[in-house]
């Protein structure tokens, strides 16, 4: 599989299957598996309800049902997975049911078991610790005596007792409580008592129960005096869950029935929960079996729904990738062979019917995946259209190294990567959604890093640092203002940008200047190029009415100001400016060729000849107004001459909506064309932000260290601001600033360079296959990873 296959979609037979009723199953089967037909839908006017397998749709989502709670019921499961087997007696949907049925109700009952006795068990555990701590909340006899002293200073200060103080004896009540309540209730116990109550707390160590929030709970000892007072408690305790335990005469007797009691249910759970593993464990032989089984029974059935059903016949259309049709007849008729088919299965070949789109098909590989992954989030390429990913497998690694330029950076990147895709038999067994996204994309991060190195060698870019590495061209001087580099024009420096350049006072100008003049013609280069891709479309197409009245008039703008405005940044470029010269601001220059056509400002004047420049730049403007004005009147009258000529009340248009659409169409180009060529500053923004970040790292951490005296002193900095410069260079470079800059690829590769050719209206060819997902091994791993 060559990368030459991404650029155009593969051609698509349109067929008719007409078989056998009873040889339907079989093929779409063997059709499954080859993963090469896409079933287009004869009854799509047809209610779901309304169709002929409806029924056997929904009996197979309710055995998948059940099948999905055994798996679920598995994964959440310690069971070790066993080898996968396969069950030949459950070989059909209904067998299958009714081994699920027999498994389930067993499985449920048992589980519905093991939860009551495992409630049951918690209260006995719960009831032992109250017997063991009871000593520990035993305030009876000061109760008793606060109540005495309450009483007798009642009887001298003549207060009254009510009825329902009458009987002033006191009542203990024992009681649980989760520890989040307990203050709660012990407040609303002393208001309903009007605070005669006395109380002691203990907290439990131990957990009880399984509930994260109320195994944490409080043992709490009341008393109270009053039959009416101790009716309004129980109440309260029991409205807020509290559990009430009576005292017993002997305390041991009762501890040592708890702990049999105990150990009875303990031993009661283990064999229920033995039990549960054991039909788990056989279950777990055949989920996946199974699980495939429904999924292709599902599919099958699904795709006959789509058939037209003639007595003992069907027939339903199809789309074929071309490449792949002698391998789906040779399947045909090796199925008819086997299945004794008495009315041989005919697969014709038709007339793509006028109006419909055959769907969009690309094979891929590991590599050229993740770029056509990046195409189709923006968006499907219609059918035979030049696919954009074609061109991103150089043009977005390119554009990211212009924004990620640095030898080092890259290269660590690189390595990475490249660990990535020489372990990937390994890593590829790791089920993490981040860890997969990063994976999947470890061979265009591989790339990207390459060109980044190779960028990084232009800009002369070490860790933001200039190496010197074939001899700078520049030697001192000393003149009137003191010293300065001055270049030597005997030599040329052999690649890249001289090293001097990082070291000299005006670096920054210069450096900015360079990159954000070179973001500009890559960034014209690529959209004229999009243009060009999209002439071929046209013709592709034949549409030589969108050549002339739309392409030209959109080629012709963008190459006439703005090829000029490249030509004059290279023409700038190659001529030798002496030191006293004053050289044109092109800004300047190019906005006046609008405001004062055929005028030139002195401080404007790039060529050596005023007036050959005031010639091409009057030329310059008016072939821009003239193909902006075509762009807008032509497509209008073109479309009211074939409406005129061809009149159709269906699709036909609105003159003023012609006019308008036509008119916002080129405001939109003409002020695209602006600021998507703006928009390529951002090549010149981040490779800036990424140099100037990589500098004050360096000169802020280890510059501090190697300009610091004595030895010790440091090499414990160096000690200290190494650890500081390698978590910022590789948190802060090369992972979030080369993210950044693959969303700034996206941006260019999406909008600026797709907008000039791609459509993007077509739909994915979804052949009938037989993937059903991960196997039990790997989702068990999943889930019980969480």
């Amino acid at each position: 599989m060559s990368a030459s296959e991404l650029w155009r979609s593969k051609t698509m037979k349109h067929c008719n299957l007409i078989m056998k009723r009873d040889a339907s199953a079989p093929i779409l089967q063997g059709l499954m598996h080859l993963n090469t037909v896409q079933f287009i839908d004869m009854n799509e006017n047809v209610p779901a309800f309304s169709r002929t397998f409806s029924k056997d749709i929904a009996k197979i989502y309710d055995v998948e049902q059940k099948l999905n709670f055994m798996r679920t019921a598995i994964e959440h499961s310690t069971v070790r997975i066993p080898d996968q087997l396969k069950n030949i007696e459950t070989n059909s949907i209904v067998s299958l049911e009714q081994e699920l049925d027999k498994v389930i109700g067993e499985y449920k009952s048992l589980a519905a078991d093991y939860i009551s006795n495992r409630q049951r068990n918690d209260e006995i555990y719960e009831q032992l610790l109250v017997y063991k701590n009871l000593s520990k909340v035993d305030i009876k006899d000061q109760a008793e005596r606060d109540n005495e002293e309450v009483k007798l200073q009642a009887q001298i200060t003549g207060a009254l007792v009510s009825d329902e103080n009458a009987d002033d004896s006191l009542n203990s009540v024992v009681f649980t409580i989760q520890r989040k309540l307990t203050y709660m209730v012990i407040k609303t116990l002393y208001r309903v008592t009007y605070g005669n109550i006395y109380y002691e707390t203990f907290q439990f160590e131990e957990r009880l129960g399984n509930d994260d929030e109320s195994g944490d709970k409080d043992l709490v000892s009341l008393f109270v005096p009053g039959q009416e007072s101790l009716a309004r408690c129980q109440k309260v305790l029991n409205s807020f869950g509290a559990h009430m335990y009576e005292v017993p005469d002997n305390v041991e007797t009762a501890k040592k029935n708890a702990v049999e009691a105990l150990d009875a249910f303990n031993m009661t759970l283990l064999l229920s929960k033995q039990r549960q593993d054991n039909i788990l464990a056989q279950t777990a032989k055949y989920i996946d079996f199974w699980t495939e089984m429904v999924h292709e029974q599902r599919q099958i059935t699904h795709t006959m729904n789509m058939f037209n059903t003639h007595e003992d016949m069907v027939s339903c259309r199809c789309w074929i990738p071309e490449d792949n049709m002698e391998r789906v007849r040779a399947e045909i008729e090796a199925i008819d062979f086997r299945e004794h088919v008495t009315a041989k299965t005919m697969l014709v070949e038709e007339e793509v019917p006028k109006g419909v789109s055959p769907p969009t098909h690309f094979p891929t590989n590991k590599y050229t995946a993740v770029f056509q992954a990046i195409v189709s989030s923006y968006g499907t390429p219609t059918y035979k259209e030049i696919n954009p990913a074609y061109f991103y497998l150089y043009q977005f690694p390119f554009t990211y190294s212009m924004m990620f330029g640095d030898m080092c950076h890259g290269f660590i990147n690189a390595f990475v990567a490249f660990l990535l895709i020489f372990n990937e038999k390994k890593l590829e067994k790791i089920h993490n959604d981040m860890f997969e996204l990063i994976f999947f994309g470890r061979y265009i991060i591989f790339i990207m890093s390459c060109y980044s190195m190779i960028t990084g060698l232009i800009y002369n870019d070490f860790y933001a640092l200039g190496f010197n590495v074939f001899g700078t061209t520049y030697k001192w001087a000393l003149d009137s203002s003191g010293t300065k580099f001055v270049a030597d024009n005997t030599k040329v420096y052999p690649f890249g940008i001289d090293a001097t350049w990082h070291w000299a006072d005006n670096s920054m100008i210069f450096l900015n200047s360079y990159k954000m003049k070179l973001s500009v013609v890559i960034g014209i280069m690529q959209m004229l190029f999009g243009l060009i891709v999209k002439l071929i479309n046209l013709i592709n197409q034949k549409k030589t009415a969108q050549i002339i009245c739309v392409w030209i008039p959109e080629f012709g703008f963008m190459f006439a100001f703005f090829g000029y405005m490249v030509f004059c940044i290279i023409y700038k470029w190659l001529v030798h400016w002496p030191e006293d010269s004053n050289p044109p601001a092109l800004i300047n220059m190019l906005i006046q060729i609008f405001l004062s056509p055929g005028t030139i400002d002195p401080t404007n004047q790039l060529f050596n000849s005023n007036k050959v420049q005031s010639g091409v730049q009057t030329a310059v403007f008016l072939f821009a107004v003239i193909f902006a004005l075509w762009l807008m009147l032509a497509e209008p009258i073109h479309e009211v001459i074939h409406m005129k000529k061809h009149p159709n009340p269906e699709t036909d248009r609105a003159l003023s909506d012609i006019i308008v659409q036509q008119v916002i169409h080129t405001i939109e180009y003409v002020l695209g064309c602006i600021s998507h060529t703006a928009s390529y500053l951002r090549l010149w923004a981040l490779s800036l932000a990424h140099s100037q970040l990589a500098e004050v790292f360096f000169d802020q951490l280890l510059g501090i260290s190697i300009k610091m005296t004595g030895v010790a002193g440091g090499a414990l900095s160096l000690l200290i601001t190494y650890g500081a410069f390698f978590g910022a260079t590789i948190g802060v470079l090369c992972m979030m600033e080369a993210l950044s800059a693959y969303l700034h690829c996206l941006r260019l590769a999406w909008i600026e360079f797709n907008s000039k050719f791609f459509t993007a209206e077509g739909y994915t060819f979804e052949p009938l296959n037989g993937e059903c997902g991960y196997g039990l091994a790997i989702t068990s791993d999943m889930v019980r990873s969480e």
